[in-house]
């Protein structure tokens, strides 16, 4: 019949329905990423099998020849007049001892090529067994050096094949490794971690028609903002506050929920003098009390070798 067609929302109801197709947009191209992504990773899968179906005629590569000997693995640095405390392990339950180059001191154990030369650590890099009892030893023994020392931790699996090249790096990095054990003297890193729950949910209601319905979704999206609005301005609050009781602090990338656990919104380090630490721990306790109500929680961990606060370069042969 003339002038019927469709019918139509009405124009509050157009407009709500408009806003949805928007929020909804970006879940429908992500979806599409996906579905394209496993199209590729077939595509792939295709490729590469047919390579190793190819290779599988020609004679394997001689795999790499194990390094003979003992290596030099180096913990960390320290000044030389610092003390050392007696029979600490290092890597597979070495002694540790210094090698001493002017001012510095690197503290180091003895390691066998076979495990820790170039062509096995890349091997050993994928097993996760191996670098979390590595990781242990390593952490076991500034720990226990960092009881009596001021000390500068170099990254896991330093080694050198000689000493000579543990004093080459301590006279490259004299100034460096100087101005950082200056700057971590009589200080302490300290990690805080932030987490953030849900925003807190709204009773639900008997939708009486659907442009209530629509409106209540955009009631839920705007309390949603309003909560991560919240949220961002608490973490920053919180960094500002602690890095006021630290020489130093820094704002690492958060780590993702399967590692971390929860949803992390600030992984914070702070470089915490020894005469305002409890100050800093009581400061922690305050804030963690003082957002509860936004549904975040503080965590505090350390204190911590300061690898946040070291120049990276420095171990780097």
């Amino acid at each position: 019949m003339s002038g019927q067609g469709e019918p139509r929302p009405a124009p509050e109801l157009s407009g709500l329905l408009r806003e949805l197709a928007a929020e909804d947009l970006p879940a429908v191209i992500e979806a599409a990423r996906d579905q394209a992504r496993v199209r590729v990773q077939s595509v792939l899968a295709d490729a590469l099998a047919a390579e190793m179906l190819s290779g599988a005629s020609s004679p394997a590569p001689d795999p790499p020849t194990q390094e003979a000997g003992e290596g030099v693995y180096v913990l960390c640095v320290i000044d030389a007049t610092d003390d050392l405390p007696a029979e600490v392990r290092g890597i597979g339950g070495t002694l540790v001892r210094p090698v001493t180059q002017g001012e510095l001191a690197a503290i180091v154990c003895d390691v066998p090529l076979a495990e820790f030369g170039e062509h096995a650590l890349r091997e050993h890099l994928q097993d996760l067994e191996w670098l979390e009892r590595t990781a242990r030893a390593h952490e076991a023994a500034l720990e226990a050096i960092g009881d009596t020392a001021t000390l500068v931790p170099l990254r896991l699996c330093t080694v050198f094949h000689a000493e000579s090249g543990v004093r080459e790096l301590l006279h490259r990095e004299t100034d460096r490794l100087i101005d950082a054990l200056a700057h971590l003297r009589g200080r302490q890193e300290w990690g805080v971690k932030v987490f953030a729950g849900e925003p807190p949910a709204e009773a639900a209601e008997a939708a009486d028609s659907g442009a209530a319905y629509l409106r209540r979704r955009q009631d839920d999206r705007d309390r949603r903002a309003n909560h991560a609005e919240a949220v961002h301005a608490a973490i920053s609050a919180i960094h500002a506050a602690l890095s006021q009781l630290a020489n130093d602090a820094r704002s690492n990338p958060p780590q993702r929920a399967e590692v971390s656990g929860g949803t992390m919104v600030l992984n914070g380090a702070y470089l915490v003098p020894d005469d305002r630490l409890d100050d800093f721990l009581a400061r922690v306790a305050e804030l963690h009390a003082e957002h509860v109500g936004l549904g975040l929680e503080l965590e505090l961990t350390g204190p911590w070798p300061a690898y946040n606060f070291v120049p990276d370069a420095i171990g780097v042969a």
